[in-house]
């Protein structure tokens, strides 16, 4: 048997880089209805979410809304490692929105007012890998949980019988956990070694930016609209985001199974960065982690919509 001094896979060392592209994507979808007609909601919005969509849509809304939604996951991942398929399946509910829709009472036209909390970036995920590498047997698992909401204020006002405007000003905030974690177990007991562990977390949380929507529609008749037409904009903004990397320390360790080698054999340190190290004969030497953090910023583009919508029949648009 020989001491392993092979440099594993080092997956867990990632930078701010490979964070923050998950917060440019990943969008959580919101509204049951606007998430049916595939996110086409710009020329409809006649529910709290047009607070997000287009707020010039709350405009139509005659009636008080309260609405209350939560988001249900169930997703799987499939990973090939060294030629070992590997699946990973995700079920989890999460709190999607909370809002309340208020029409003030006008003379004329339509003033409406709107208020609330919606999930608008999901960052769960995750992956398994299983596979065999030079002579060891891997069981890796990443996951990400977290999410971005918005938290707002919403106005509509009609500004002649056929159009209104409205805007949403709020502020966007949330959380990224990420978690690595690395199995090597020697079945064949190949090594003095017979398994090596290692554990990183990468949390990045987003400070409270600034969010704005400007929406505009067109729509005809009035009431109970046929043909309705929506544009928006919406700033991208600035995150400032704060992160925090705690994983094995990257200097060379003493190797906790160094007393199994032949008396009179150099010290072999560990090749790489554990969390612990278990031994053929039961010791396990476990090493403390350190942790490094840091902020940087993430500048989002600024966003343009346009949709338009037609009731073709009676109830269907």
């Amino acid at each position: 048997m020989k001491i392993l001094a092979i440099a594993l896979l080092c997956m867990w060392v990632r930078g701010a880089v490979a964070q923050e592209e998950r917060a440019i994507d990943n969008f959580a979808g919101v509204g049951v209805r606007a998430m049916g007609m595939g996110g086409a909601f710009v020329g409809v919005a006649d529910d709290f979410t047009a607070m997000y969509w287009n707020p010039a849509g709350l405009a139509q809304m005659q009636q008080r809304e309260v609405q209350v939604s939560f988001l249900r996951n169930s997703r799987a991942n499939d990973s090939i490692f060294n030629g070992t398929p590997g699946r990973s399946e995700l079920t989890n509910t999460r709190f999607g929105s909370l809002g309340f829709v208020y029409p003030y009472p006008v003379y004329r036209g339509s003033l409406v007012l709107a208020a609330g909390l919606t999930r608008i970036k999901d960052f769960d995920w995750n992956l398994n890998q299983k596979g065999d590498a030079e002579g060891l047997t891997a069981d890796h698992t990443f996951q990400h949980e977290g999410e971005m909401a918005l938290a707002g204020v919403s106005a509509a006002i009609d500004v002649s019988p056929a159009v209104s405007l409205g805007a949403t000003l709020g502020l966007v905030s949330g959380e990224d956990e990420a978690v690595s974690e690395f199995d090597w177990a020697d079945p064949q007991d190949q090594f003095y070694e017979q398994r090596f562990r290692a554990r990183d977390t990468f949390t990045d949380e987003y400070k409270w930016t600034p969010y704005a929507v400007l929406g505009a529609m067109l729509r005809t008749p009035r009431d109970e609209p046929r043909y309705r037409l929506g544009a928006t904009f919406t700033t991208g903004g600035t995150h400032k985001i704060g992160y925090v990397f705690r994983g094995p320390s990257s200097y060379d360790r003493p190797n906790p199974c160094q007393h199994l080698l032949p008396e009179g054999t150099p010290d072999s340190p560990l090749a790489d960065n554990y969390s612990s190290v278990e031994c053929d004969d039961g010791t396990v030497g476990e090493f403390p982690d350190e942790e490094w953090n840091n902020t940087y910023e993430l500048a989002l583009p600024f966003e343009f919509g346009v949709g338009a919508s037609a009731e073709a029949l009676p109830g269907l648009t």
